[in-house]
């Protein structure tokens, strides 16, 4: 009974230890098979539809992010989002081979693998390939950590996490410095690599955008107010949505038609604007003050900067807060 007990308890820790290697396994696998372009074992270690589909649904969305907001008043628009589901399937193609799922792994953006002119679906490897699967054969895969080709190996400073007892992430230093993500997946006893996690490699520009149209919008308002408090004569407007435009397309001190439906609303590129009128002042019938204030709706997403100006028509930012009429002026912050 005992030695039945003893048995059970090191082939419980056997496959313990197994699936526990297991990942490190796979990546080995994966990282031999790229490097000498063998389907057969990438497809072993690679559940490829779901891959397939989570790389679909990646760029979908990076795709809808980026191009609803240019496309809103395209009269093409509608067209070229019909038309983006192709173009997708049609990149996830050429990235889930051999060569386009190392330069994913290495951080590129699909953009600039697809710049290399590489033949992506080539299955014969050049010469330099060649002598690494002769090398492969007789030594053994290298090392995760080990350079190939002179390149610079991603797996170098690769950091691994196990997300639970069936899921396992390696993070990959991408080129750009941004961290590329592996998703591997147990079934059973053995893994497989089911996404590639790809840095939002768009999010930089689309901040930088965002920021601007956010400053822009803010001297919009400021002289959309100069010009409410000197056509109505009733000091600056009670709410922004009275700088905006009436249905009927007649001005009126309700529906100036001085800013555009978005900012009317308070949005826009990112950003929520927050608008203060100051104290109505009743003997001269007017309102003499406000303040506004411009935040990012998703801080680190659309937007770093928080912004704030007022009557004075002065900008100024906080990169870190919420701005106030005591943060450093534009200008000055930029410097």
């Amino acid at each position: 009974m005992r030695k039945t007990i003893v048995g059970i308890a090191i082939l419980t820790s056997a496959i313990i230890g197994y699936v526990a290697v297991g990942p490190f396994i796979t990546l080995h696998q994966i990282k031999s098979a790229l490097e000498t372009r063998d389907q057969e074992r990438l497809s072993e270690n690679i559940d490829f539809p779901t891959l397939r589909q989570n790389l679909k649904e990646q760029f979908s969305a990076m795709v809808m992010k980026e191009a609803v907001p240019d496309m809103r008043d395209n009269p093409f628009g509608g067209l070229a989002l019909a038309l983006a589901p192709m173009l997708i399937n049609g990149m996830i193609d050429s990235l889930v081979t051999p060569s386009g799922l190392a330069s994913l792994m290495e951080g590129k953006t699909p953009h600039e693998y697809t710049m290399q002119g590489r033949e992506s679906s080539r299955i014969e490897p050049l010469n330099e390939e060649r002598e690494l699967s002769k090398r492969t054969l007789r030594n053994g895969p290298p090392p995760l950590s080990e350079p190939v080709n002179g390149k610079r190996d991603p797996f170098k400073e690769a950091r691994y996490t196990y997300d639970s007892i069936s899921k396992f992430s390696v993070w990959l230093k991408g080129d750009s410095d941004q961290r590329v993500r592996l998703v591997l997946t147990r079934d059973g006893l053995s893994w497989k690599l089911t996404n590639i996690v790809i840095p939002d490699v768009y999010k930089p520009q689309r901040i930088e955008s965002n920021e601007k149209s956010a400053v822009g919008s803010l001297r919009t308002i400021n002289i959309a107010e100069i010009t409410y408090a000197s056509t109505y004569d009733l000091g600056y407007s009670a709410t922004l949505s009275y700088l905006g435009s009436s249905t009927s397309g007649n001005t009126n001190s309700h529906a100036a038609g001085l800013i555009d439906s978005d900012l009317e609303t308070g949005t826009k590129d990112g950003y929520r604007f927050t608008y203060v009128p100051g104290q109505y002042d009743p003997q001269e019938g007017q309102i003499r003050a406000y303040s506004l204030r411009a935040d990012p709706i998703r801080p680190g997403d659309t937007g770093n900067s928080h912004y704030f100006t007022d009557e004075s028509g002065i900008i100024r930012v906080d990169l870190q807060k919420e701005a106030d009429a005591n943060s450093l002026p534009l200008s000055v912050s930029t410097q």
